[in-house]
């Protein structure tokens, strides 16, 4: 019982970090957003997720915009492989091999990024409909949230996977700082190129 409160109470703390986060992005977003009167939620979602513009002069906030929820998933999730590894004789017995238990690893970090990005869209969502933004093209708003949200899963599992075989070679605070150096410098790579 006492396991089953914990791993509650640390799930909820996750939430709750997660959430402000969000109200990080929202809060520098709005200023943005109200300088150019756009008080639409496709523009809000647009720069919180989607604006990786290297010609804009403040391309640092938007890589920060961009990387700060990936970070954060990639420090939840940075070990996820290697934690079942402590009982992986058990773990090997009950699967039929290895490459299934691994498959359904990774297959559990998919959804994990799944439903934290539809949480923080959701979330972003709320605040922005409490901030009185509106969806001025409905079909537009639905298109570039798609699009934006299929970006960002990808790309956050993506991280999440480079860092979860790396920790299986080296220590988990190793290949965390490895992965969110490489992360970062291929998003400056971007400013270099253009």
């Amino acid at each position: 019982m006492i396991y089953v409160n914990r791993n509650i109470n640390a799930t909820f703390r996750k939430f709750i970090l997660s959430i402000f986060i969000n109200l990080i992005l929202f809060i520098n977003s709005i200023s943005i957003i109200q300088a150019y009167d756009l008080l639409d939620l496709r523009y809000l979602f647009i720069l919180c997720y989607g604006n990786l513009n290297a010609n804009t002069s403040n391309f640092t906030i938007l890589i920060m915009f961009w990387s700060l929820h990936q970070i954060y998933l990639l420090y939840i999730l940075r070990n996820h492989i290697e934690k079942d590894m402590h009982t992986a004789v058990y773990i090997m017995i009950r699967a039929r091999s290895r490459t299934i238990w691994l498959m359904r690893k990774y297959c559990s970090l998919f959804i994990h990024v799944l439903i934290y990005y539809l949480f923080q869209i959701i979330v972003l969502a709320l605040i922005g409909y409490f901030a009185d933004f509106k969806i001025e093209n409905f079909r537009y708003f639905i298109q570039d949230l798609t699009i934006m949200y299929i970006i960002q899963v990808l790309t956050a599992y993506f991280w999440i996977i480079l860092n979860n075989v790396l920790t299986l070679k080296i220590k988990s605070i190793h290949a965390f700082s490895m992965t969110v150096i490489i992360n970062t410098i291929s998003l400056l790579q971007i400013s270099i190129e253009t």
